[in-house]
């Protein structure tokens, strides 16, 4: 059977038991006290080591300021010393602010800040410090991102009980392969019976956690005892001291630390035929490696100097150098310290890019390194000069191999190094797929010639048609969808979402000189004075659904972002000259609005009760319709501004995600008829290049929102997961509940490009693909009564024929009228 080397490390014990009487005692010096200075701990932590028992010193959470910060970073420097000096004896146990973020790359972020403050006080050389302390009351971080982040080991340390306080089991255990989590055992003050607790442990099954709570005039007598008692019970093979490192390296598996490798394969000929070479051998011994290469020469995956980085030559990884700073265009992702910068610590910064130092690297003496720090991950770079012989690469490969074989190291390219510690992010991925797209430049703006304006005002009159073809006449409010062909079949079921396109349409078919101004005036005029009216527990509010013909209720609810959009259209109307404020004023007094806003959050009533609805993506848009009339509510989404940095960006992405799939609604509905938010505009730039990149790499269509369809279950939100990759990040959901409506034919059946969607993407983000995505609406999209079909099925591209909708035919007028205005 094959035998695992492990590291040498210096232990005064054993680091496992001879029998199953023997208990591992992981031994903490507690020094988190805020009345503890550097005097009360220094003569104490030193007695124990002085005596050859090993300990972890755990220190205090980082402070932001104050007298208190001014203890802790002594005492921080303190236990580096120590650490530095008995690499055997002392190890270190940080403790980590409260993190209430869940997804993973955010936790990797804020360990990697805590480390980042860590090295901020001791400066390089830094300790290795793989453990962590919480108290209990703190969330628990997911060991994956505290894996990343270079800590194996988590303490949930007991509370401090001061004679005794012995928790009956202290529970140890292993999340995954090279980790720890320890939580209970005992917490106890110097001054406590140590004899008495010692003897305590015997009774507790298992192994234990002892921490002794370091207070002022704490003395070295005291330590004393503690220490004859420990050493007597090494002895009579009671108890072993060990650190939560050697458990790891010497109990449990998995202790294996992930090293990059990269090839510098710049130089003149001698050196890149050696270094060739040794990439040979490296491939033929399936190891995975990346180059660093001159931009010149560079391919995909290769890492290149910051000198010939540039939105002209982008790489996604970047090497720092003395005199060249990393510009603010970069596009690379990882960024490359070379040994004598290094910072010391690793992981993603508040620009989204993934910091690595070079680790120094002596080619004779890797294994010896791996001994000295065999669980700190690090890239090393290979230079031409450390692989110039056939001898120097033979001794390295076999080194490489040697740790490999033994479980000591896992070896990988640059990029893929990165990715380990990031796991698959397709959030962080579409941030950076915008980011690069917007450094490299979108296309220059598509300019509309002569014939384009004809186009267009030809489009705006076919979808006039269906407004004016389907108003009821004696209410004025259109129908919601149309089924044309032999016969024609109108659904009057509308909504206040509807209705707002209905206004809005009519406002720009005005605005295009489709229709006389007073004409105008007359058909908004008439929809508003035909709007019903439910009462919903004593308040009298806009109805969900209703009959365009007979105004009859079909659904009783309250549906507070239709009602936005609606209050957002009389605005726009009164904007236009086409209603006066006091006639809006009126429209808006028939309800009780207010009294669905409560502390600023939106609530909405369905089957037969209230429901805070804020957290939504219609809520940015909705809201402007209500504070137009003096109804202010809150934005849930996170703000961002021109100084933000990708920790925002990313922020606002993970909350959007948790919210669920969106398309071109809302966003560019708000672009058009409000004030579009830096937020909103960036959820809009992200779908426009999330489906631009799907048509890149796929040559299909993505133009995507809510559609009605002309088969059950009649209506879809489609729209864009961030979260999710591939086909399934395109989200097509229906409120049916019959799983034909989920299974993977309906799916690919049901989705649609949408009509409204390619006029609006015309309007907002006027670009070749827009122009295509109009071009074959245009083309495909009329139906043969007037206006515009729903859109077409992607799967095959033909129309959903004959079959429109009052949504989509207002939308399109408001877009094209937009796109008039904005380029006239």
């Amino acid at each position: 059977m094959a035998t695992t080397a492990l590291p040498f490390v210096h232990l005064p014990v054993r680091a496992w038991a001879d029998d199953a009487s023997q208990k591992s005692l992981f031994l903490l010096l507690d020094a988190t006290a805020q009345d503890l200075r550097i005097n009360d701990i220094r003569p104490v932590v030193s007695a124990f080591v002085a005596a050859g028992i090993s300990v972890s010193v755990v220190l205090p959470a980082l402070s932001d300021a104050g007298p208190s910060a001014a203890r802790s970073d002594a005492i921080y420097r303190f236990a580096a010393e120590r650490a530095l000096a008995e690499p055997g004896l002392v190890d270190i146990v940080v403790g980590l602010p409260e993190i209430t973020a869940t997804r993973r790359y955010e936790v990797l972020r804020a360990l990697t800040e805590a480390r980042r403050g860590m090295v901020g006080i001791w400066g390089m050389p830094a300790p290795p410090v793989i453990a962590t302390w919480q108290p209990a009351t703190y969330p628990k971080v997911d060991p994956y991102a505290m894996r990343s982040a270079g800590f194996r080991v988590r303490f949930t340390l007991p509370e401090t009980g001061g004679a005794s306080g012995l928790v009956p089991q202290s529970s140890i255990a292993a999340p995954d392969w090279g980790q720890l989590e320890l939580a209970g055992g005992a917490a106890v003050t110097l001054g406590a019976d140590a004899g008495k607790i010692l003897g305590d442990m015997d009774a507790a099954v298992g192994d234990q956690v002892l921490m002794i709570s370091l207070r002022p005039g704490d003395t070295v007598p005291q330590a004393a005892r503690w220490i004859d008692h420990l050493q007597q019970a090494v002895w009579d093979g009671r108890i072993f001291t060990t650190r939560s490192s050697d458990y790891i390296l010497q109990v449990r598996p998995g202790a294996s630390k992930l090293i990059g490798l990269l090839m510098d394969a710049r130089g003149h000929a001698a050196q890149t035929a050696s270094m060739a070479a040794f990439m040979q051998d490296l491939d033929r011994s399936n190891f995975a490696f990346g180059r660093l290469a001159d931009g010149s020469a560079a391919i995909k995956g290769d890492c290149i100097p910051i000198a010939d980085d540039g939105p002209d030559a982008p790489s996604d990884c970047v090497l720092l150098s003395d005199d060249t700073a990393l510009a603010g265009d970069s596009l690379g992702r990882i960024v490359l310290q070379p040994s004598h910068l290094a910072t010391g610590w690793s992981g993603p910064d508040e620009n989204g890019r993934f910091v690595v130092p070079l680790a120094r690297f002596h080619p004779a003496q890797f294994l010896r390194s791996l001994d000295a720090d065999p669980m700190t991950d690090a890239v090393v770079l290979v230079s031409a000069d450390d692989v110039a012989t056939p001898l120097q690469r033979q001794s390295l490969l076999a080194q490489f191999q040697l740790a490999r074989q033994d479980g000591l190291a896992q070896f990988h390219g640059v990029t893929d190094y990165v990715d380990a510690h990031l796991a698959p992010d397709e959030i962080l991925a579409r941030y950076w797929s915008d980011r690069r797209r917007k450094t490299q430049g979108m296309s220059a703006p598509t300019v509309m010639g002569t014939g384009d304006r004809a186009a267009y005002l030809d489009d705006a009159a076919w979808a006039w048609r269906y407004l004016d073809e389907t108003a009821h006449r004696a209410t004025g409010v259109c129908a919601g969808t149309r089924q044309g062909g032999a016969s024609v079949t109108l659904n009057r079921d509308v909504t206040f979402w509807d209705v707002a396109s209905q206004i809005q349409g009519t406002i720009a078919a005005q605005e295009l000189g489709l229709v006389a101004r007073e004409d105008a005036q007359g058909r908004i005029g008439l929809v508003l004075g035909n709007l019903p009216t439910t009462a919903i527990e004593g308040l009298s509010l806009p109805t969900a659904l209703f009959d365009s013909g007979t105004l009859a209720i079909v659904n009783a609810g309250f549906d507070s972002c239709d009602v936005g959009r609606f209050l957002l259209s009389l605005k726009c109307a009164v904007d236009a000259g086409l209603l006066t404020p006091d006639q809006a004023k009126t429209v808006v007094g028939r309800w009780d609005l207010p009294a669905t806003i409560k502390d600023g959050r939106a609530f909405g009533y369905a089957s037969g009760q209230w429901r805070d609805v804020t957290l939504s993506h219609c809520t940015a848009y909705a809201r402007q319709g209500y504070a137009a009339w003096g109804m202010p509510m809150t934005d849930p989404m996170p703000a961002v501004d021109e100084k933000s940095t990708a920790d925002h960006y990313l922020r606002l992405l993970y909350m959007a995600d948790d919210v669920g799939h969106y398309g071109t609604e809302p966003y560019l509905l708000e672009a058009i008829e409000g004030r579009l938010s830096a937020q909103s505009r960036y959820l809009a730039d992200i779908l426009f290049d999330a489906q631009l990149s799907w048509f890149e790499d796929t040559g299909r269509f993505k133009c995507i929102s809510e559609a009605p369809l002309n088969f059950a279950p009649w209506f879809s939100f489609q729209g864009l997961r961030l979260g999710r990759e591939g086909e399934s990040a395109w989200v097509v959901s229906s409120r049916s509940r019959d799983p034909r409506h989920s299974s993977p034919a309906f799916l690919r059946r049901a989705a649609v490009i949408s009509a409204k969607s390619a006029y609006l993407w015309s309007a907002v983000y006027p670009h070749a693909y827009s122009d295509t995505l109009v071009g074959v609406i245009r083309e495909n999209g009329r139906s043969d009564g007037g206006g515009f079909c729903v859109g077409l099925f992607e799967s095959d591209l033909s129309a959903m024929r004959d079959y429109s909708d009052l949504n989509t035919n207002g939308i399109i007028l408001q877009a094209i009228a937009h796109k008039f205005r904005d380029r006239s």
